[in-house]
């Protein structure tokens, strides 16, 4: 059976842009494409560290690490999985994920 590791991923706020006096439009996320470049970068990493891996990136409405098993060091896991949510954030190109 494979260890199964969910991430629970809250896209971030929608971006309010001011483009002329009083007038404002909204650039709002691709919060499915958001999880699928989170997965693409964290499935490689965490495959090193978790053996018969099974990675899933959700979209949802509170944040969340899930394992199907019980990690013997389930804080430190935790801790590690969410630096490396960080690390593969940052290489995102954010017009590539914004509503035009």
């Amino acid at each position: 059976m494979p260890r199964t590791v969910q991430v629970r991923f809250v896209p971030p706020k929608d971006i309010k842009i001011k483009v002329n006096q009083g007038i404002t439009r909204t650039r709002v996320w691709d919060g499915e494409k958001l999880a699928g470049f989170l997965q693409a970068g964290l499935e490689p990493l965490l495959s090193t560290m978790i053996d018969d891996l099974e990675l899933q990136v959700v979209v949802a409405k509170a944040s969340d690490i899930r394992f199907n098993w019980k990690p013997e060091n389930l804080g430190a896991l935790r801790e590690q999985i969410g630096e490396l949510i960080a690390t593969v954030m940052e290489d995102i190109e954010v017009d590539d994920f914004l509503s035009e």
